[in-house]
Order: structure tokens, then sequence, then C-alpha cells
């Protein structure tokens, strides 16, 4: 299995869209969202992923929340979850397993011209990543 859900749209994206209670294995990006609005990934549980891209990787969305996920038994030696030009991104009770070798358990990266405050993040587990939480802004 290469991806488990990918949702891309047009820059003018979907709105409104929930997943729930989403189980991967053997995968190498669990879920990928581009250009959505308001949309909600709840219960993931992710299981020995293969390497390369980040498991969860969110581009270019707004209002995405990304909650109740657990990561087990992976090699991967990337960042678990990634977003890139998000804004009010909520990341929470996401959990990275002692059986995880992460570099990072979530990069963000913030566009530069962007003023507010574009993450939320609670009850997180990122003990087993080398990284926990990595926050970049964009120079511009």
């Amino acid at each position: 299995l290469r991806y488990g859900v990918v949702s891309e749209t047009s820059p003018i994206g979907h709105s409104d869209i929930a997943y729930a209670r989403l189980e991967f294995s053997d995968c190498r990006q669990a879920v990928y969202l581009r250009y959505m609005n308001e949309v909600s990934v709840r219960f993931l549980q992710v299981e020995q992923p293969k390497t390369g891209s980040p498991l969860v990787l969110v581009e270019e969305c707004n209002g995405v929340e990304l909650s109740n996920a657990a990561f087990r038994n992976s090699r991967h030696r990337g960042i678990a979850i990634a977003s890139h030009d998000c804004t009010d991104l909520y990341v929470g009770s996401i959990v990275l397993e002692d059986s995880t070798e992460f570099w990072a358990g979530l990069r963000v990266i913030i566009p530069a011209s962007f003023t507010g405050v574009p993450v939320t993040t609670a009850y997180n587990r990122f003990d087993a990543a080398r990284n926990g939480e990595i926050i970049r802004r964009l120079r511009g």
C-alpha cells in the first residue's frame, strides 16, 4: 500500500470533510491533504510504515484537526507529521510509541507573511522522536 488517504484538489479547495477510524499498515504515506479547508482526521493508527515521506503530510490547508493518532513499530527515521503553508492547524493526542525511531514527531513550516498563530498542539507524546516539535517560519 503506497497511500492510505490522498485528498488533493485544485487551489479552490474542498471543505468540511472528516476522516475517522483509519488503520494503515505497511504504507509509504498514511494521509496526504492539500488545498483543503475545515478537515479533520481522527483516530488514525499507523503500523510498520515504509520509509520515505512524512507519514502525514498537510500542505496549503486551513482549519485542519489531526487528533488521536498512534504510530507503532516503525523504523522510519523521518518525520511523523509535517505541515507546510497551513493556517489554523490543531495537532492533539498524537503518540509515537517506543517502538518508533522518528527524527521528529511534528514539523510545521509557516509562510513568512503569516502573522497569527498557525498551529496549536496539545497532549502529544513525541518522546520516542529525537526532536519533538519543530516549528519554522520561512524567510520572505
